[in-house]
């Protein structure tokens, strides 16, 4: 959840939306309506205005208007201290969306008696079950601080934060014949999307490793039921 806004602890606490986020699996064509509440947490009274707008836009889809899939009501209301309001969502995949669709809604608190406002902002992600492709390449190891990091390159047209197994062997040649030894294997979750055409990393801490040649297993997870496995042999 994003939180935009004000340099005073209270008005932070004076609005709250729940949940956080959407993530959908749907295929074109298909309906479906969600739910956020908003909650007056500290103020007499509230003005809440709703507005939405893209956040990530696939060139393929950027001809498709974010108020042809996901509509909003109410746009505007007033809460008093301790109420709540739930805003209904209706979501409606257009036939020629590809990949996914990410929206956000957002929620301004408006004409405060403090003179200081708050906007909290939601995501909306729609993956296309249709046509939606999942792919990454391995690119190599880098360091950032104590960190040793596996960069991973999005080649797909779908979102994913990086989870699943990573599995690393030490290569070492002899004069007349090679060795793989096992390094370690492991279980991670990060928590950073990785849009497509862009880069993102599996944080491995601090291995203490010595320059060398080492193989690197990568098998990443999508949505539970799909994955996908891939290695590279770098030079550290």
């Amino acid at each position: 959840m994003w939180i935009f806004s004000s340099l005073f602890l209270y008005s932070l606490l004076a609005m709250s939306v729940t949940p956080a986020k959407y993530e959908l699996l749907l295929s074109t064509g298909e309906r479906n309506t969600i739910y956020f509440t908003v909650k007056n947490d500290k103020l007499e009274m509230m003005k809440v205005r709703v507005n939405s707008k893209y956040w990530f836009v696939l060139p393929e889809n950027k001809g498709i208007e974010i108020d042809s899939w996901l509509s909003f009501s109410p746009k505007e209301f007033y809460l008093k201290k301790g109420e709540g309001k739930r805003v209904i969502c209706e979501v409606i995949v257009p036939k020629n969306a590809s990949g996914f669709l990410n929206g956000m809604l957002s929620f301004n608190q408006i004409d405060s008696p403090t003179s200081v406002n708050i906007t909290i902002s939601v995501p909306v992600y729609i993956i296309i079950k249709d046509n939606y492709s999942f792919d990454f390449e391995v690119r190599g190891l880098k360091r950032e601080n104590e960190y040793l990091l596996v960069e991973i390159f999005n080649k797909g047209n779908v979102y994913f934060r990086p989870r699943g197994r990573i599995k690393m062997n030490r290569e070492r040649n002899f004069l007349i014949f090679k060795k793989k030894s096992f390094l370690f294997e492991k279980r991670f979750k990060e928590e950073r999307h990785i849009f497509p055409g862009s880069s993102g990393y599996v944080k491995l801490g601090n291995l203490g490793l010595k320059d060398g040649k080492y193989e690197v297993i990568l098998e990443l997870e999508f949505w539970g039921d799909k994955k996908i496995r891939k290695k590279i042999v770098v030079l550290k």
